[in-house]
């Protein structure tokens, strides 16, 4: 045999979804491992397997300060944006919104920093609503819900008279604050109507008692940091950083973001679609042929990637016979009765 070459260069050969794993879907035998859904895998050509958990996904939340005294005929603004690739630079994406104040104020500060804050969001709705809530936040005081325990966090609540539309950032019983994001709640007997915290999904009122601007621009990541093939362009938790007359200590991230993955529901979304007539891949990010298994919205999943030494066949004659790497994908759902034993079997092909 020839001197050996290394390509390191991977390519995912097959990938392979359990949602029923057990121990009794790995077998080495006659000089091969086998695992349900894939090909054969040549004893002692693993190179490495590595295990990837799955991650929740938590909507980051950021505010902004407004200055304290404006001024009139000033600018004010932030730069805002999303990273561009997987290393999560910034690179060009960051763009500069900002507004400026009239030659006349009103002559009270905290109503001057909340026409700033509406310009600003309104601003940012209207290039990156998709992705972005920007709002007023406010601090709220109100009776008790109908169901008890307050308004679910990150959910829409709603004037009843003022038809303002506002998205929890914190909440208790009796208190909230909500990012408005269309018009302001005023203070007195509107009734709130939203989702019930005690399980964020009922339908749930109050009677708002009090409202108060914070001075700060909210901005509230909408949910999905990553969609079906990227459409929304959008997979990292966004920047948000200084601009005219707005200092980068005005930003604070009260909630970090986290970017989730291997979540059924998210992988569902993400499942291959083929041209019937060509076959080319039309949307989708992950296929599982083998069985016709899809991921279970609302469970989560490990993945195990093989990376495997393959010969490659090169044709002819030559000194150099090469190596290539590829890899192959097995995704295990998780908490299920024979994922345990199925982990540890992966894990010692090594």
């Amino acid at each position: 045999m020839g001197n050996l070459a290394t390509n390191d260069v991977e390519k995912v050969t097959q990938s392979v979804l359990l949602n029923l794993p057990v121990a009794g879907d790995i077998a080495t035998a006659n000089g091969y491992h086998r695992i349900k859904g894939l090909r054969p895998i040549r004893q002692g050509s693993i190179l490495s397997i590595s295990k990837q958990t799955p991650v929740v996904e938590v909507q980051g939340y950021k505010t902004v300060a407004m200055p304290t005294t404006p001024l009139a005929s000033t600018k004010y603004g932030i730069s805002f944006g999303y990273p561009d690739s997987e290393s999560g630079s910034v690179g060009n994406s960051v763009t500069n919104i900002a507004i400026t104040t009239p030659s006349v104020l009103t002559g009270t500060a905290l109503t001057d920093r909340q026409n700033i804050a509406a310009a600003l969001a309104s601003r940012i709705n209207r290039k990156y609503g998709y992705a972005v809530y920007a709002g007023l936040a406010c601090t709220i005081t109100h009776g008790a819900t109908a169901t008890a325990g307050g308004f679910a966090l990150y959910s829409k609540i709603t004037g009843g008279t003022s038809g303002a539309i506002g998205y929890v950032v914190a909440t208790t019983a009796t208190t909230a604050t909500v990012v408005f994001v269309n018009g302001i709640i005023s203070a007195g007997t509107e009734t709130l109507s939203g989702t019930a915290a005690s399980d964020g999904v009922t339908a749930t009122t109050a009677t708002l008692a009090t409202t108060t601007f914070t001075g700060n621009l909210g901005l509230l990541d909408a949910a999905g940091y990553c969609s079906a093939d990227h459409k929304r362009q959008r997979v990292f938790v966004p920047f948000v950083g200084a601009g005219a007359g707005i200092p980068a200590s005005a930003v604070t991230v009260v909630i970090a973001g986290v970017k989730g993955v291997l979540q059924g529901t998210r992988m569902l979304d993400d499942v291959h679609i083929a041209d019937r007539f060509t076959d080319n891949l039309v949307s989708g990010l992950y296929g599982f042929a083998a069985f016709g298994e899809v991921p279970v919205a609302g469970s989560q999943y490990y993945l195990y990637k093989i990376t495997v030494a393959e010969d490659a066949s090169m044709g002819g004659n030559s000194s150099v016979v090469p190596e290539s790497r590829i890899a192959f994908y097995v995704y295990a759902r998780t908490a299920q009765a024979g994922t345990a034993a199925f982990d540890s079997a992966i894990l010692a092909l090594t």
